[in-house]
């Protein structure tokens, strides 16, 4: 929950900066990260709570997510949180596959999605037409917001970010994985849907990028960094990310 605060409240900063209340929300966001920190983190890893001894697989993993973890600590997390193995649950666990995604621990991130037997690869694997509330089957079979991994593999493994502090600008850097072999996605921006897709071959890879009008972006892949403003096509050899 207190993770959880200091995500919102870093979300809020930004909203309501306009409003001239943004300062107060940062003060606040400031004050609860000390706390965190002192109270929370021992050993390079976060308690789940103050006078807890265990350090839960998604605690950390949100942790990562909030840059809560100095740079020099975050391999150490990381290997911590493969160390667990399938350790979350449904709304933890979408956290471990963003800091997964985000540290390019890809392979990690992918067999937690599809390779355990509890989580989102059980419930593809049986055949559900909808998406459970939980991993154990004793709920209900109809949330869609556990679906939210689609997400995360259209932001980190096509690569497609807007950038946030240029209007109608967005950053498409794919990180190709063996699972996917050929991935397409889009999304809708103001201007029209933006459509990125790779096929992947031995040594190569083909990528595809569809660009509406009015809007900008930059494709980003191994040392290549392209501006582009319509269709793009591109066939590159493979990068170790």
């Amino acid at each position: 929950e207190n993770m959880l605060f200091y995500h919102m409240l870093t979300l809020y900063e930004k909203t309501f900066d306009q409003y001239g209340i943004g300062p107060s929300l940062v003060a606040q966001k400031n004050n609860l990260r000390k706390a965190l920190l002192s109270h929370l983190k021992l050993n390079g890893l976060f308690k789940d709570h103050v006078t807890s001894t265990s350090y839960h697989q998604g605690i950390q993993a949100y942790g990562l997510v909030l840059n809560l973890f100095e740079s020099d600590e975050v391999k150490l997390v990381i290997e911590y949180m493969k160390s667990k193995g399938f350790d979350a649950s449904i709304i933890l666990g979408r956290q471990v596959i963003r800091a997964y995604l985000m540290h390019q621990a890809l392979d990690e991130a992918m067999r937690y999605l599809f390779e355990y037997e509890k989580g989102w690869g059980h419930i593809i694997n049986l055949k559900q037409l909808t998406m459970w509330e939980g991993f154990d089957d004793i709920e209900s079979h109809s949330h869609a917001w556990g679906l939210y991994p689609v997400r995360l593999i259209q932001e980190y493994i096509l690569g497609i970010q807007i950038e946030t502090s240029i209007k109608n600008t967005y950053i498409i850097s794919p990180q190709p994985v063996d699972t996917f072999k050929h991935l397409d996605g889009q999304i809708v921006t103001e201007q029209g849907p933006l459509k990125v897709s790779y096929f992947m071959h031995d040594d190569d890879i083909d990528f595809e990028v569809n660009v509406p009008n009015g809007i900008k972006a930059t494709f980003r892949y191994g040392q290549t960094s392209i501006l582009i403003h319509d269709h793009f096509q591109i066939t590159l050899k493979k990068v170790k990310l």
